[in-house]
């Protein structure tokens, strides 16, 4: 087979390969991404860790960090809608290494399709207790803290990593 037939003018993806640098394409690297969501606090009770996201539409998602029979690590988690002060869902299976949840995110419309990646980040860093992957959110996606959680991140945990 001759490598003939794949040429800068063949089509990937709606995109010609000799066009697929063009700064049309890629963001500039001087832009920052805005993300819908925002750590509120990380915290531990009674031996548990605790998660608490907060997203732009008044929504809190509590994700607790647990061990699953098999002994794989694996996050749980509820949606309480703040303004209602009621619980909107609770999973009820342990999504394994908190791979699954940005799915579920973005097909409610609670995350952007663009945003799947931090966000599953976000849970795979904190279901490792991954310290390199939160600062990498951080500088690489701009996640932000809420007030409360953002001094004793930025100074206890990030400056570990």
């Amino acid at each position: 087979m001759s490598l003939d037939k794949f040429h800068s003018t063949q089509k990937v993806g709606g995109f010609d390969i000799s066009n697929i640098l063009d700064p049309a394409f890629f963001a500039k690297k001087n832009k920052s991404p805005v993300l819908s969501f925002e750590v509120e606090n990380i915290e531990i009770i009674n031996d548990a860790e605790l998660l608490k996201v907060r997203l732009k539409n008044s929504l809190l998602i509590r994700f607790m960090k647990i061990t699953t029979e098999n002994n794989q690590p694996a996050l749980i988690f509820d949606i309480i809608d703040t303004s209602l002060n009621e619980i909107l869902f609770k999973s009820y299976t342990p999504y394994i290494g908190g791979l699954g949840i940005s799915n579920l995110m973005y097909r409610h419309e609670w995350i952007t399709q663009w945003e799947a990646t931090p966000f599953t980040l976000l849970c795979r860093s904190f279901v490792f207790g991954d310290i390199a992957g939160l600062t990498n959110l951080v500088k690489e996606f701009n996640l932000k803290f809420s007030k409360d959680a953002d001094w004793f991140v930025k100074n206890h945990i990030l400056k570990i990593g």
